[in-house]
């Protein structure tokens, strides 16, 4: 019995302490941005004139906890498919890489921005530049304004201060 006892106590004292250790840990905060994104609006601004694409003709945004993937259709007419998949001619192929943009690597974040480094870049010589956007989240539609880039070299493109692109994107079901 009093065996019994002592086990009891045991088991307690370990449960009261297990629950006193846990509720000292700190909250553990995620990420809202994790997950897949859809483009549903794209609107730019250069020289003075906005210039808007919604619906978007496509584009998805993979957010991990510090890896991204981005793509979109930038032409406002629909891709022309190849005559022979696996064999485009010279046209088609530069047609074809003229109406997408992409970028893959690391980023970081916090409240209102959102700075990433390519390592994959539709752009060769692009890998290590840096694009950053100002951040709006409302629940599942998340707004990324793009309005800096920044080339490997810390040069900055001609477009620097001159044009703004704000993309919408939608959380992917």
């Amino acid at each position: 019995m009093n065996l019994i006892r002592l086990l009891t106590l045991c088991l307690l004292g370990m449960a009261i302490a297990s629950s006193a250790a846990a509720s000292t840990q700190p909250p553990v905060k995620t990420n809202p941005l994790l997950g897949g994104w859809e483009l549903r609006e794209l609107h730019w601004q250069q020289n003075g004139k906005t210039h808007k694409l919604a619906p978007a003709p496509g584009g998805f945004l993979l957010l991990g906890e510090a890896h991204y993937s981005i793509s979109w259709i930038t032409a406002a007419t629909p891709r022309e498919p190849f005559k022979v998949l696996a064999g485009p001619s010279d046209a088609e192929a530069l047609s074809a890489f003229r109406s997408i943009a992409f970028n893959a690597g690391t980023y970081t974040r916090d409240a209102t921005t959102l700075s990433t480094r390519a390592r994959i870049a539709k752009v060769p010589g692009f890998e290590g530049g840096q694009q950053f956007f100002r951040l709006h989240l409302d629940g599942d539609v998340l707004t990324l304004t793009l309005h800096d880039e920044t080339y490997p070299d810390g040069s900055k493109p001609d477009w620097a201060g001159k044009l703004e692109a704000r993309m919408i994107w939608h959380r992917a079901k």
